[in-house]
């Protein structure tokens, strides 16, 4: 069970974390804890391009282990729906092309839908710093971004499963993205 006191530690960290967003064209709405919603939660809505948005959720995942209490995790997720009517089996070496490559995170398919999530650590004795923060969240967005574009590529047709994946080995396998 999580302290009242950590959950309120949480909400205020979310909240200097909102902060970060105030001068950016990035639209921000902080969920308090609820019934419905069991941990806060920090929504973030980048546009990726045109006339879609991510919606990236940006929590504390609670560590429930009385022998780790110098570190938190944040986590950055997101799920975008896509138009995809194939199987899971179809798409999965795509997937593993991708997660092979990412620089943070991994990538998944589930219910017509993309989610890309990633957890990092940071310190329980200091607040998240604004720089570490924003450089961690500008190379999340990158990646989906970028790897998003090539699984629309993939679900329109434009691309087979295998044309995406050599373009992958041959555009960034071995190489920082």
């Amino acid at each position: 069970m999580i302290a009242e006191k950590t959950h309120a530690r949480h909400l205020v960290e979310l909240g200097r974390i909102q902060e970060f967003f105030e001068n950016k064209e990035v639209y921000t709405q902080l969920l308090e804890k609820s019934e419905q919603i069991p941990l806060h939660i920090l929504m973030l809505a980048p546009e990726i391009e045109k006339n879609r948005q991510a919606y990236i959720n940006v929590m504390f995942i609670p560590i429930d282990n009385p022998n780790i209490d110098d570190i938190q995790l944040l986590q950055l997720y997101t799920h975008l729906p896509v138009d995809y009517t194939g199987t899971m089996e179809a798409i999965a070496p795509l997937l593993v092309a991708i997660n092979m490559n990412l620089p943070v995170g991994n990538m998944g398919f589930k219910d017509s839908s993309i989610s890309y999530r990633y957890s990092y650590v940071v310190s329980d004795n200091s607040l998240v710093q604004q720089e570490e923060f924003l450089d961690v969240f500008q190379l999340f967005f990158n990646s989906l971004a970028l790897f998003l574009e090539l699984i629309d590529e993939v679900i329109a047709g434009k691309k087979t499963v295998q044309q995406a994946i050599k373009y992958i080995k041959d555009e960034y396998e071995g190489e920082s993205i």
